[in-house]
């Protein structure tokens, strides 16, 4: 992920725009499967929008896991740090036809390879997302024992929403949490200007010292 990194257009290398990107498509992952809710009723077409929905962000916005040909789309490298895979002969003149909007990655490309801090990232970030989802997966697991057998205590009808409403969440956050923490604290990214910039000023302050240490 660098300064140049953009999505629909828009350059991500701060980190104010990486924390609205996070927002909005967070957003749109529970205000369109609620519209679906709205409009058909149909809890089938809730979990369909919601679950394409993170898969959809995943491969345009937040990147992390390897798409389609063993393309690498979205702003965080693929966390598998393996090479793309070569395409058959279908699968390259599917990708042909596609390159236009596909950014494919050639074998002799080596920008899948996470460095040192990259897999550093990568590992601490699952593992503060999975201790919160690892707790919602036991309240899940809760729950559907007391489908099985529930107590008097619990209304019958309680506890189909509950576990619904509950493993919805769990799962696309499975799918979009990682990738969304990175995204959130990773500091702003520095452009060739600006590093231009930077060296520059060094080089200034450099030449004081020295005209002051000679006077």
């Amino acid at each position: 992920m660098g300064s140049e990194e953009r999505v629909i257009g828009i350059s991500m290398g701060t980190r104010a725009r990486r924390r609205k990107l996070v927002v909005v498509c967070y957003a749109l992952l529970v205000l369109v499967p609620f519209g679906v809710w709205l409009g058909t009723g149909n809890l089938g077409g809730v979990t369909m929008t919601a679950v394409y929905g993170a898969i959809a962000i995943n491969g345009l916005a937040f990147g992390g896991l390897r798409g389609f040909f063993g393309t690498a789309r979205g702003l965080v490298k693929p966390f598998a740090n393996t090479p793309p895979r070569e395409p058959g002969m279908q699968e390259e003149l599917i990708r042909l036809r596609l390159e236009r909007w596909n950014r494919y990655l050639r074998l002799d490309d080596t920008s899948w390879r996470n460095d040192e801090r990259e897999l550093r990232r990568r590992d601490a970030v699952h593992y503060r997302a999975y201790q919160p989802l690892a707790a919602a997966m036991a309240v899940v697991v809760l729950i559907a024992q007391w489908s099985l057998y529930r107590p008097a205590w619990l209304p019958a009808t309680v506890l189909p929403v509950a576990l619904y409403g509950l493993a919805l969440p769990t799962a696309i956050l499975a799918i979009t949490l990682p990738q969304a923490i990175i995204l959130w604290t990773e500091p702003d990214m520095v452009g060739p200007e600006d590093s231009n910039a930077k060296e520059l000023a060094f080089q200034e302050i450099g030449k004081a010292f020295e005209a002051k240490s000679k006077a």
